[in-house]
């Protein structure tokens, strides 16, 4: 459970995340606190990149999740990981659901994703 920060779990496919950030209403953006990249492999020539969403509060059993999913190609070459990437947000800077969650994964273009949990589906 986390107790003041929202955990965002990042399935790029293999692919090594450049950048991630939460795109507050006006338009700034707010960065993690930390990003925990998953150890480099090597080969892979396509991409399937997918979010997840997680946080809770400690001690009162409260939790929201969520998910959505793009797809994308990317020719080969690009440095590859095994396993997903976890970006930590501070909740005090990036305020209540839903979120703009701005991602770019090496080889690609940004893609601004809306995560809202209460649109599960």
């Amino acid at each position: 459970m986390l107790t003041d920060r929202l955990r965002i779990e990042i399935d790029t496919g293999g692919y090594r995340l450049e950048d991630a950030q939460i795109l507050r209403a006006d338009g700034s953006p707010v960065r993690p606190e930390t990003i925990e990249h998953p150890p480099a492999r090597s080969g892979g020539s396509g991409i399937g990149l997918g979010v997840g969403v997680g946080g809770g509060r400690f001690g009162g059993g409260v939790g929201v999740g969520g998910g959505v999913g793009v797809g994308t190609t990317i020719g080969g070459g690009a440095p590859a990981v095994t396993g997903h990437t976890f970006a930590y947000f501070p909740l005090e800077q990036v305020g209540p659901a839903p979120w703009r969650l701005r991602i770019k994964v090496i080889g690609t273009d940004p893609v601004v994703i809306l995560l809202d949990p209460q649109k599960r589906g």
